[in-house]
């Protein structure tokens, strides 16, 4: 749900690499700040450590020297897992379209208490798996032709790669693929907002529908029309994803 009105790529897979508790450096912490600092801790700090840090605080960010990949600590404790019934009712208004059933694996809502965890603040680029290929001679997209990357494509996210591409890119990494909880807590914050920004959409701060079909969504609009407006609004330079990282303001605390 947190992700219904931001664009979903079809037929594509977005990595994101998660360290748990792993047995990290002790050292003084960095005078680095994290930039933008996270909302959680306006402290945090970047380690270039070999390892991450034995005692990291919330919002911290680890370079992992395996990709270059920007690990974000996430603190260990409660988030609230789910969507109330307001949160929903109101989400129900607006899309006079959905149906209720649609969102019955949003309830019940509930609080949940996980370990802390590292997880990337991006999607694994092109260029950060292309250091996984030429290290494990695994296998590229089949988009890259030639096995080389998509001209200026580098900083974008890697695509066209399924369930057995990512976790082997993840062990390769040093890490593992995020659990369902590890990645709504990383996504949303704790506090149980709707989008990573809050409660209030903004088209602005992601990959949108508004963003790429010009046009505001419209519940009343049938779906088959929908598809014909949206797929009459793609061409070349908007169509799909952009570079990692585009839309700062769009960022989980």
């Amino acid at each position: 749900m947190r992700a219904t009105r931001c664009l979903v790529i079809t037929l594509c897979a977005m990595l994101s690499l998660v360290t748990g508790s792993l047995s990290g450096a002790v050292a003084e912490r960095p005078t680095e700040q994290v930039v933008p600092a996270p909302q959680v801790n306006p402290k945090a700090v970047v380690w270039r450590t070999p390892r991450p840090p034995a005692n990291p605080q919330a919002g911290d960010v680890w370079v992992n020297p395996k990709d270059g990949m920007e690990m974000a600590y996430v603190a260990a404790g409660e988030f609230i897992l789910g969507t109330s019934n307001a949160q929903l009712d109101a989400w129900l208004k607006e899309y006079r379209n959905d149906k209720p059933d649609m969102s019955q694996d949003e309830q019940p809502r509930a609080r949940v208490r996980l370990p802390g965890f590292w997880i990337g603040r991006t999607e694994v680029t092109n260029a950060q798996y292309l250091r996984f290929v030429l290290a494990t001679r695994h296998r590229t997209p089949g988009h890259w032709e030639g096995g080389a990357i998509p001209a200026g494509l580098g900083s974008f996210p890697v695509v066209y790669v399924n369930w057995y591409d990512a976790s082997a890119y993840s062990k390769w990494a040093g890490g593992r693929l995020p659990t369902e909880l590890e990645w709504e807590k990383g996504a949303r914050g704790a506090a149980g907002r709707i989008f990573p920004w809050g409660d209030q959409w903004d088209s602005k701060r992601c990959r949108s529908y508004e963003r790429i079909a010009g046009r505001k969504y419209e519940a009343a609009d049938e779906y088959e029309s929908d598809e014909k407006i949206w797929f009459d609004a793609h061409d070349a330079v908007r169509e799909g994803p952009v570079a990692v990282g585009s839309y700062p303001a769009g960022a989980s605390p």
